[in-house]
């Protein structure tokens, strides 16, 4: 992302694609908080949210934050997926557990592999139509 100094030392832009009012504007987003309250909270008028977030600089600042809470995220939930899975397979497998929680057990197991498989082929068809693009309008 490309980082812009500011136009003029009015501008409160701090070296980024968006002035540090939007920034606070972003982080009450990513908070939960529904734009009303998240201006309130940035100290931002709702007219002046409603107008950022028709703005193409603000949208896409707006969005690569929630993408990188929702990779962090993620990273994070992802360091206990082996041992959920573990707890979940012994739970499936184990002939004392009532077979109501065995069949749950599978069933989730079943569930999430299915996600993780269509997930993986979504972002291959993802990549591979990125490649396409790239080759056919000659972008690096």
């Amino acid at each position: 992302m490309s980082r812009p100094e500011p136009a003029d030392k009015n501008d409160d832009r701090s070296g980024r694609d968006v002035s540090t009012r939007q920034h606070a504007l972003i982080v009450e987003l990513l908070a939960g908080h529904n734009l009303t309250d998240a201006a309130r909270r940035a100290n931002v008028s709702l007219a002046t949210a409603k107008r950022w977030k028709q703005q193409e600089a603000f949208v896409t600042a707006l969005r690569e934050a929630q993408s990188d809470r929702l990779r962090q995220t993620t990273a994070i939930l992802s360091l206990f997926g082996r041992d959920a899975a573990l707890i979940l397979r012994r739970a499936a497998d184990d002939k004392n557990v009532p077979d109501a929680v065995r069949v749950r057990a599978a069933t989730v197991l079943l569930r999430e592999a299915r996600a993780y498989v269509e997930i993986s082929d979504l972002e291959q068809r993802l990549s591979d139509l990125e490649a396409t693009v790239v080759r056919r309008e000659g972008i690096e």
